[in-house]
């Protein structure tokens, strides 16, 4: 709306935000990878990884909603590793509901976006309780000791009981609240109502569940990692008499995407193994942004793994930092993967960006089958 405020109800008007949105992503990706890995390079790697995943680019470029919502489920997961990460009882009953507060309260901006925010819900919820059921283990543990501690005064009523009733607010009201609110452009159109809000929680529903419809570029879960079917946004007719092209293609970087679910795998496996408890809130966001769109019996695309892919990143940074432990010349094969990944988006940048580039060209990048560049 800002946007179209400020440019007019054109392209570029409706564009704008989104595109800043996308923007942002990248400093949202370092502050996050800094925030877990403590380490300024890693912190880098995470955003570089974002910049030149293919689908970041072309998603945050057209007038798509799921830039905001990904950006959203971003942000709910790092504020909610705050929490994680600080015992409440070390921090102060204050200081330990504001991350739960300003999660709950992009939760609701994220839901009140799209719907698939509150799949977010559930890793963050399984988060919150594994941290309280810590805590409980730390407070039974100082119990049995005999010693005494102001660390754990009043520990059930004040972090437990009190941080529940908080999370009531922060999680059901507060965005109950913003939802519903998003609506009020709506219901005041004459005739509507507050009728009309459930009207469209109805709809919405009932068109997701009921759909049954097929598309050329739809494809299932297990096909978005390795790019069986990317989408072809946009392609240009009028080129091809004189052997040129223009496109715009939803895909991932290759060398991001090709390793994201092995990474997974391979993450969850070495975190596990290192006791390295602060991955679970990447590996939660991964997994569970993931999970429900295997059991959505719609039709989906390509797209819906974006959500996923800011996790992904993470894991694959952790998998980076473990790897440059080893030491010798670990260094130099991470930076040659990096200077890949940017190769590779460099020579896909013409199919993303809908440049007129040659035929000949658009069809070398057609790696399988599946993949249409170019008409």
């Amino acid at each position: 709306m800002i946007g179209m405020l400020i440019f007019g109800v054109n392209p570029f008007g409706w564009r704008i935000i989104g595109t800043l949105f996308g923007v942002a992503m990248i400093p949202l990706m370092y502050l996050f990878g800094y925030k877990i890995f403590k380490n300024r390079f890693l912190a880098f790697c995470t955003a570089f990884f974002m910049m030149f995943d293919f689908m970041h680019f072309a998603q945050t470029r057209i007038s798509t909603i799921d830039v905001y919502v990904t950006f959203f489920v971003i942000l709910m997961y790092y504020f909610i590793y705050d929490y994680f990460a600080k015992k409440s009882y070390k921090a102060g009953l204050k200081k330990s509901l504001k991350p739960l507060f300003l999660c709950g309260l992009i939760f609701g901006i994220g839901i009140a976006t799209k719907w698939i925010a509150m799949y977010a819900a559930v890793g963050i919820f399984l988060i919150f309780v594994i941290v309280k059921l810590d805590e409980i283990v730390y407070y039974m543990a100082y119990k049995k000791s005999g010693l005494s501690s102001d660390l754990f005064s009043k520990f059930w009523s004040k972090y437990f009981f009190k941080t529940a009733l908080f999370c009531v607010l922060f999680f059901i009201i507060i965005p109950g609240i913003i939802y519903f609110a998003s609506y009020t452009s709506i219901m005041q159109v004459p005739g509507n109502g507050i009728k009309e809000f459930f009207n469209n929680q109805s709809y919405m529903y009932s068109f997701h569940n009921d759909l049954n419809a097929k598309h050329d570029y739809s494809s299932q879960w297990f096909e978005w990692p390795v790019m069986i079917k990317p989408i072809w946004y946009y392609g240009s007719k009028a080129l091809a008499a004189e052997k040129l092209t223009s496109s715009i293609i939803c895909m991932g970087n290759p060398l991001i995407w090709w390793i994201s679910i092995p990474s997974l795998i391979a993450g969850i496996i070495v975190a596990i193994k290192r006791k390295d408890k602060y991955m679970l809130v990447p590996i939660f966001g991964a997994l569970f942004q993931y999970i429900p769109w295997m059991v959505v019996r719609r039709m989906a695309f390509i797209y819906h793994y974006f959500s996923v892919v800011p996790f992904l990143i993470i894991i694959i940074v952790y998998l980076i930092k473990v790897f440059l432990e080893l030491g010798g010349n670990t260094k130099k094969i991470v930076y040659t993967y990096l200077a890949l990944t940017a190769i590779i988006f460099i020579m896909y940048y013409p199919i993303l960006s809908g440049m007129i580039v040659p035929r000949w060209y658009a069809s070398m990048l057609q790696l399988f089958p599946g993949w249409s560049f170019r008409y």
